[in-house]
């Protein structure tokens, strides 16, 4: 019975080996700019997942330097400063790697017999942490915080281990679902601003049938809505009969 099922802080489960936290590497502005490693921020942190697009890379990879603080696949990754606080992801094993900022934190299980990696990133989404999250990031009258000494007073609930991995793989199936639901989405997207363009920007449907041709990627009705020739606006030249107005 989940009721039945031990609670543990995880400054216990610390003291235990069981998990590691940690804060992230106060980058200098000269040490930016290379093909090092990825410096993660907390704007690249969104809900559930990181964007990698626009993030800065260190000139040199130096493991003594940044230690701990490089991240590992599997990581659970949380914002802790500001508006955006309490944003949670994970590193997965495709992700380049990367050196958190001082404004994440980031949680790894050390000891896979008493909590599962999978486990933990579901945990990271779930009521249990939401509610602790809201009461810790809102007890300043400062914008939110998630000290470390707050994550160490957070209270989990852990089933046995063959439970955890059980909730880890449906919550990371889901996750993969997820994932190539928003590339599917993405690529959707580029298609849409590529016939946006095609059609209503470069009029390549009517330069088709100025030469005679006919249009690419679209079928008859849909082409005899494109006319075959263009007239002069104040935009310039536009397909005969279209007019420019204001919203």
């Amino acid at each position: 019975m989940s009721s039945e099922w031990p609670l543990a802080t995880f400054a216990e489960l610390i003291d235990r080996g069981a998990i590691e936290i940690g804060d992230g590497y106060r980058a200098k502005n000269d040490e930016l700019g290379g093909e090092g490693l990825v410096f993660l921020r907390a704007g690249h942190v969104k809900d559930t997942y990181i964007d990698f697009d626009g993030a800065d890379h260190f000139l040199r990879t130096d493991e003594v330097r940044f230690g701990r603080k490089i991240s590992q696949p599997g990581d659970v990754v949380i914002t802790t400063k500001g508006n955006s606080t309490g944003r949670v992801a994970y590193m997965t094993k495709s992700m380049p790697r990367s050196v958190y900022s001082p404004h994440l934190s980031y949680w790894r299980s050390t000891s896979a017999a008493t909590v599962d990696q999978g486990f933990l990133r579901a945990w990271s989404q779930s009521a249990e942490f939401l509610a602790q999250l809201d009461s810790m990031s809102r007890s300043t009258d400062m914008a939110p915080y998630l000290s470390l000494s707050d994550q160490r007073r957070l209270r989990i609930t852990l089933p046995p281990l063959a439970e955890q991995k059980e909730v880890a793989a449906i919550n990371d199936a889901l996750h993969d679902r997820i994932a190539l639901l928003r590339e599917t989405n993405a690529t959707l997207e580029a298609i849409a601003q590529a016939l946006f363009k095609s059609w209503f920007v470069d009029f390549d449907p009517v330069r088709a049938k100025q030469q005679g041709l006919v249009p690419a990627g679209m079928d008859e009705a849909t082409a005899a809505l494109f006319p075959d020739c263009f007239e002069e606006s104040a935009l310039g030249l536009v397909p005969e009969g279209w007019r420019h107005v204001s919203l």
